[in-house]
């Protein structure tokens, strides 16, 4: 009887690790949203370790981007690009903002900040589900 309760007890606690990972930056993305302004994303990156960051990253922006909160999921994929713009994702983050959103992408990313961080050769290989080599 007790090697049921353990059981049991062992699945709930993996059930409750895999929802709140897959919420993993949506609460906060939330809170984003209502407040209109990302800080509250920036200040739980900046404690997240670097191996987290990027996932954290990308859920909130997708957050963002699918609840219509376009202008603040450009900021944010502005701040993603500053730490992983090597990953092929954040690419693909980019070249969403810039062909679904180019007017508040123009506002967010300046000349200077495309040159560095944008790879159109590597964006144009990514899709939401993944990157071809």
């Amino acid at each position: 009887m007790s090697y049921i309760a353990m059981a049991l007890a062992a699945l709930v606690a993996v059930v409750l690790f895999l929802l709140r990972r897959s919420d993993y930056g949506n609460s906060l993305a939330k809170q984003a949203a209502d407040q209109g302004d990302i800080a509250v994303l920036l200040d739980k990156a900046a404690e997240l370790p670097e191996q987290r960051r990027s996932t954290f990253y990308q859920n909130a922006i997708q957050y963002l981007w699918r609840n219509w909160q376009r202008p603040l999921a450009i900021r944010l994929i502005k701040a993603y690009a500053f730490e992983f713009s090597e990953e092929r994702i954040c690419q693909y983050w980019l070249r969403q903002a810039l062909e679904i959103e180019p007017s508040v992408a123009r506002m967010n990313f300046d000349d200077e900040f495309l040159r560095t961080y944008y790879q159109p050769e590597v964006a144009k290989t990514c899709v939401a589900t993944g990157c071809s080599r």
